[in-house]
């Protein structure tokens, strides 16, 4: 493909297009870090120790999954966040 997507197949003859990403190149927006301490559940305090992260990833979805931006990264938390069509 465009090295950009992977394809995987099942034994029930499903097949998957996944979409790996945006681009290396692309810098990452300044929400990124507060987007990733949501979906993971944790963050790092003050003194560096990992603790439990406010809002989750249930508000990051209220939050990202507004709009339609066509951002890589905005992107990615929509493949993310949302479940895949069966």
């Amino acid at each position: 493909m465009d090295g950009r997507r992977l394809l995987s197949a099942s034994r029930t003859n499903a097949a998957m297009v996944w979409d790996l990403g945006p681009d290396p190149h692309t810098p990452a927006p300044a929400w990124l870090p507060d987007a990733a301490e949501k979906l993971g559940g944790l963050m790092l305090d003050e003194e560096g120790r990992l603790v439990n992260s406010p809002g989750g990833w249930r508000e990051l979805a209220g939050e990202r999954l507004q709009g339609d931006s066509p951002e890589p990264f905005a992107r990615l938390f929509r493949n993310i966040l949302t479940p895949a069509a069966r």
